[in-house]
């Protein structure tokens, strides 16, 4: 292997220390995921394994909870308006779907963090001598072991308490369900309400404090280091894409749950009697995803933003002010005949160097990122004004329907 140079050594330094960051200190999750997964284990065993135990806690167990309870509605039969387990739209997107992909993400995310940052030090876009990197980890280290306290310790007390609220919520309607066989809690009732939901809490907030825990990160990563655009970069970012493609992980779960929303809002034409003013809630949800996406997505991104807005800016003035003199000076020599005759840039090159200088980006996100976050951005939106109208046009049918055999 060949020697590095001088210049290299530095971001090699730092690139080793942010990849040394811990952010997983002093979580259970976390510290169950390290033993049962080491750094080694391949990619796809590291998304597969949370996956699929989320997936078996959420799903399967309940299952075979409800082979063991005679009462349990399994929706099934055609009963309506009863909504039995597999009938249930919001609750099985949620156990095949959410809990399985926040839990999963939350756990693969601790590794990717510390690899992203030390990608983007290693390659040279982002300049952090090695006693900055020491002291970020340092710092960061430290506040990601009190924020996982902190986030345990308050996941479990929302654990409960949405809990304790959805069961007594339930209990007082008239609609059957299938967390209910008559009047009392059937088995796999019995665990959602006071095992499974206030899992789900717990894994939903741990998550959201680690989110506002990374965005911190690369703020403070953004004003501590220099960054260097890199011109013609193959990521299209100017070597900074591992920075933007970090923030669509947020960014995806963010739609996973507003999907979740939309089926909790199927419920409503489902069972229309379940929740009065369903519809109210779900389009204040809704909007809050609107505004919260991009804020999740781009406010991380800012201090990169503006460094890479004042490279670029230093870049095209310099290119403009060589483009200024050696008009100036071809000015000059053109009486002479003698604009050829120079050791100078020549105009064509400088004109180059500005397309290119224009063309430097601004955001550490490439077009592939871009489009997969719009895309996952505008799904939910689109699925539900597609229910909406889905469900007007179906009860325009029916009227019709209705008056033609009257």
């Amino acid at each position: 292997m060949g020697m590095q140079s001088v210049d290299e050594l530095p971001a090699l330094d730092s690139a080793q220390e942010l990849a040394r960051l811990a952010t997983g200190r002093w979580s259970l999750l976390h510290c169950l995921s390290e033993r049962l997964l080491p750094r080694r284990t391949p990619f796809w065993a590291r998304l597969a394994q949370p996956y699929v135990v989320g997936v078996g806690l959420s799903f399967a167990l309940p299952c075979v909870l409800g082979l063991c309870d005679p009462g349990f509605s399994w929706g099934l039969g055609g009963q309506c308006p009863e909504l039995g387990f597999f009938t249930d739209p919001s609750t099985l997107f949620m156990s095949l779907v959410t809990f399985p992909v926040t839990l999963t993400f939350l756990l693969v995310e601790d590794r990717g963090i510390a690899e992203g940052l030390s990608a983007v030090a290693g390659s040279g876009a982002v300049t952090l001598d090695r006693d900055a990197a020491f002291r970020l980890r340092g710092v960061w280290a430290s506040r990601y072991r009190k924020a996982n306290v902190a986030g345990q310790l308050l996941g479990a007390v929302v654990g409960v308490g949405a809990s304790v609220v959805n069961y007594l919520v339930l209990s007082e309607m008239n609609s059957p369900r299938w967390q209910f066989s008559g009047s009392r809690l059937t088995m796999p009732g019995l665990y959602s309400f006071w095992v499974y939901q206030p899992l789900f809490w717990f894994v939903l907030v741990v998550y959201c404090v680690r989110s506002i825990m990374k965005a911190g990160l690369l703020r403070s990563v953004g004003r501590e280091s220099a960054v260097s655009v890199q011109a013609l970069h193959e990521d299209g970012a100017g070597g900074l894409a591992p920075v933007g493609t970090s923030c669509l992980w947020t960014h995806a779960i963010l739609v996973v749950f507003a999907l979740n929303i939309l089926l909790f809002w199927v419920n409503t034409i489902m069972v229309p009697e379940a929740v009065p003013g369903r519809l109210g809630r779900v389009l204040a949800l809704i909007a809050a995803y609107v505004v919260l996406c991009p804020f999740a997505f781009f406010v991380p991104l800012l201090p990169f933003h503006r460094q890479m807005r004042r490279v670029k800016s230093d870049q095209v003035r310099m290119v403009t002010d060589a483009r200024r003199e050696e008009y100036e000076r071809s000015m000059v020599r053109l009486p002479r005949g003698s604009v050829d005759d120079h050791n100078g840039i020549s105009l064509s090159t400088l004109r180059d160097l500005a397309a290119i200088a224009d063309d430097l980006p601004v955001w550490p996100v490439n077009t592939g990122t871009v489009r997969r976050f719009v895309g996952m951005y505008l799904l939910p939106i689109l699925a539900f004004v597609g229910s909406l109208l889905g469900k007007y046009v179906v009860a325009l049918l029916l009227s019709v329907s209705s008056g033609g055999s009257g």
